[in-house]
């Protein structure tokens, strides 16, 4: 995970910075719907506890993204060896099962359904 990034590269999509703060309205215009208020200053919450909490949130959706994309970024030839594996599991413990094939057969099914690019 430590790989280097390229530069950016300029092109025709929106900026972030104007589609966070369209979402900055939108969540304070949420705060107003659901809590009566905008969120300030001083308002008996302890604000520090709720951006800990929101920020763990963040860290995992953040890997779950990653996996994901990662799951994604399979070749055709490595999904062919992931079915072959696969092939391979099911026959060697054809006549009965093993915990360890039954969650082989598992993880190869996950890795499948990320599909290939």
């Amino acid at each position: 995970m430590s790989e280097r990034q390229p530069m950016p590269t300029p092109n025709s999509n929106p900026a972030i910075v104007d589609l966070a703060l369209a979402d900055l309205r939108q969540r304070g215009a949420l705060g107003v719907k659901t809590y009566g208020t905008r969120l300030q200053a001083h308002n008996g919450r302890d604000s520090l506890r709720d951006a800990y909490e929101e920020a763990l949130d963040m860290a995992l959706y953040l890997r779950q993204c990653i996996e994901e994309r990662r799951a994604q970024d399979l070749t055709l030839e490595d999904v062919d060896t992931l079915r072959w594996m696969r092939a391979q599991a099911q026959r060697a413990d054809a006549g009965a099962p093993t915990n360890n094939t039954q969650r082989a057969l598992t993880v190869l099914d996950k890795l499948l359904a990320g599909g290939a690019k």
